[in-house]
């Protein structure tokens, strides 16, 4: 459901997504995208009927801290990609 949140309130989201995963610490999220650039063109139209809104949260989830583990698109169904990243352990 991230994609459907404004930017700023993604921004917080994640934050607090940071705050509370122990270094270590997984998570995984799903949202809207697509691996081939036509697919891409065609959710940045999407938005207008549905809400739904193609995001980069890899760079966003690396933004806030976290790294990326594991990315996955999906091969059936609806336009997803899966990503699995985790919270840096300490040094």
């Amino acid at each position: 459901m991230l994609h459907l949140l404004a930017p700023e309130d993604r921004a917080r989201v994640l934050q607090e997504l940071h705050r509370v995963v122990r270094p270590g610490g997984r998570v995984a999220a799903v949202t809207v995208d697509a691996r081939g650039r036509r697919l891409q063109l065609m959710l940045s139209v999407v938005p207008s009927r549905t809400g739904l809104r193609r995001i980069d949260l890899g760079a966003e989830l690396k933004g806030v801290g976290l790294r990326l583990v594991r990315v996955r698109y999906a091969r059936s169904g609806w336009s997803s990609v899966c990503l699995l990243a985790e919270r840096k352990p300490p040094l």
